[in-house]
C-alpha cells in the first residue's frame, strides 16, 4: 500500500499537424498515465502565402508543424508533460524548441497487408540524427 500513496505523475503528449484545404491544423492531448484526457487543444488552421513557400522552400513543412503550430500549442498547454508523442515526421523539429523528449512513431513500409495489424516503429530522436528502436 506504501506504493500507492506515492505521487509520481506521467503524463503524455500527443500531438498531430495535418494539412487539408484550408492549411495546416494541429492537435494536441495531455493525459495522465492510464491514458485519461487531462488537457486538449487545437490550432486554428495556418496557411502559408506564396512567399513564405519560396523563401522556405522544403523547410516550410518542419517550420509550420514544429515551430509555429507544435511549440504554440505546447507552450500554451496548462499540464506539463515528460514525453511528447507525435505521428507526424516534421513535427521533430519541435525538439529543438522544447526541454521535453518528442517520439515519432513511424509506420513501418508494406504495413498495409490486408487483414493484418502491424505496430509502428519507434524513432527516438537525438541531437545527432534519429534512432530506430
Amino acid at each position: 500500500m506504501a506504493l500507492m500513496t506515492a505521487t509520481t505523475t506521467l503524463n503524455l503528449g500527443f500531438l498531430t499537424v495535418v494539412r487539408d484545404a484550408i492549411g495546416f491544423l494541429g492537435g494536441y492531448l495531455v493525459t495522465n498515465r492510464w491514458g485519461r484526457p487531462l488537457e486538449f487543444r487545437l490550432s486554428t488552421a495556418v496557411q502559408p502565402n506564396r512567399v513564405q513557400q519560396i523563401l522556405y522552400g522544403d523547410t516550410l513543412e518542419p517550420y509550420l508543424c514544429a515551430e509555429v503550430i507544435g511549440k504554440t500549442l505546447v507552450d500554451k498547454a496548462g499540464v506539463p508533460v515528460e514525453f511528447l508523442v507525435t505521428d507526424r515526421q516534421p513535427v521533430l523539429d519541435l525538439r529543438l524548441r522544447v526541454e521535453t523528449p518528442v517520439l515519432w512513431l513511424a509506420q513501418t513500409p508494406g504495413g498495409d497487408v490486408p487483414g493484418c495489424v502491424q505496430a509502428p516503429s519507434i524513432w527516438r530522436s537525438r541531437s545527432t540524427g534519429f534512432e530506430k528502436r
